[in-house]
């Protein structure tokens, strides 16, 4: 119980600033007799969420001798359409600006209906062969669908689906191509996370410059840098024997924009990113530099060191916002 909140709402009631009603509900508020369960909603939802969609699974392995593909695909297809349906019924206005959800469960209900569309594209292109070896397309088209959901709808959860989809496109088509002309690719499937993830942080750049979902800016941001920054992470630790100078000299560049960009931004996510990155290329440097009596002590200090950093920016950005 909050004694100084209780008092001061009993003065305001008495002053007229609040109704009798208004009075009751803070005042049950700050005595603790109110508590919010929507944590626990949200946790419930997500896990029914999972569910329905590990459901849908189940249902195609025991219906397909009994219903055949087509059926099956028409069956999830119309949990699909009956999502969405309710989904587009109930849904506020367009806005390039934040838009509340008009209840708790409607970004669920959006990505359940989203994944089924997911799941009936693989499903009927397994059983159909529709694009045949070229069925990695099918990600860049779910990515398009979930994007066009997630700006319509406004679903930062639907959004990473849609930017986990199109980086998911990008590296398996790039593998099944490396696969059959060029042999051990690892090198290529780097340079394609870089570009995506470059591609992902100008997207959200813009987004915040154009004020066009500005609020998206932070989902595009961060999985940019983490496809960037681990892209130059694995390339600097690619070969245990030979250090490579241009992925070490990427990280270090990388790095050291993220966290400047971070600090200046006051985004505590990003920063972390980067500094943990930076302590990654400073490990690999110091095991091709063979200090092998000192290499623990570079590991613990170094790793000291990056957690004071991160809670001491995270301290200041949370005082200064």
């Amino acid at each position: 119980m909050s004694r100084p909140v209780v008092d001061a709402v009993a003065r305001l009631r008495e002053r007229g600033v609040l109704t009798e009603a208004q009075a009751t509900f803070f005042g049950r508020a700050a005595r603790g007799e109110l508590v919010s369960v929507r944590l626990e909603l949200q946790v419930a939802l997500w896990a029914g969420v999972t569910l329905i969609a590990g459901g849908a699974g189940l249902l195609i392995k025991e219906s397909l001798a009994r219903l055949g593909p087509l059926a099956v695909g028409a069956l999830i297809a119309l949990a699909a359409a009956l999502c969405l349906a309710h989904v587009t019924r109930t849904s506020p206005p367009f806005s390039w600006g934040p838009v509340a959800s008009p209840t708790l469960a409607f970004d669920y209900v959006l990505l359940l209906g989203v994944l089924l569309v997911g799941i009936d594209l693989a499903w009927l292109e397994t059983q159909l062969k529709l694009l045949g070896t070229a069925w990695p397309w099918h990600l860049l088209l779910l990515s398009l669908i979930q994007l066009a959901f997630a700006f319509r709808y406004d679903s930062r959860a639907v959004l990473s689906l849609a930017l986990a989809s199109f980086a998911a496109w990008r590296g398996i088509s790039l593998s099944l191509a490396g696969a059959e002309r060029f042999g051990v690719h690892e090198e290529l499937l780097r340079f394609n996370a870089l570009a995506v993830g470059a591609l992902f942080v100008g997207a959200g750049l813009l987004l915040r410059r154009g004020d066009r979902k500005a609020h998206f800016e932070p989902t595009f941001v961060n999985l940019g840098l983490l496809l960037l920054l681990g892209a130059a992470v694995a390339g600097t630790w690619a070969g245990n024997e030979t250090f490579a100078p241009g992925w070490g000299a990427a990280l270090a560049a990388a790095s050291a924009a993220t966290i400047v960009f971070a600090y200046r931004a006051r985004r505590s996510d990003c920063f972390a990113q980067g500094v943990i990155a930076a302590l990654l290329g400073l490990l690999r440097l110091a095991f091709e530099l063979h200090l092998d009596e000192g290499t623990l002590l570079i590991v613990a200090a170094g790793s000291f060191c990056a957690l004071y950093l991160i809670l001491r920016a995270h301290r200041r950005f949370k005082e200064e916002a």
